[in-house]
């Protein structure tokens, strides 16, 4: 059961990869926060489907 729940923990933490490299990239470029959560937005989008 421990070993189920590690790979179902590695799975999503894989999942939100691009969430940070996101982040980071805006981060760099000094976007306002507003900025930052439209690129969210559409980021989470990309993941649903």
């Amino acid at each position: 059961m421990q070993k189920e729940s590690l790979c179902c923990d590695l799975v999503f933490i894989a999942n939100f990869a691009n969430f940070v490299q996101a982040f980071t990239f805006l981060e760099k470029r000094s976007e306002t926060l507003v900025d930052r959560l439209q690129v969210f937005d559409k980021l989470t989008k990309t993941l649903k489907k």
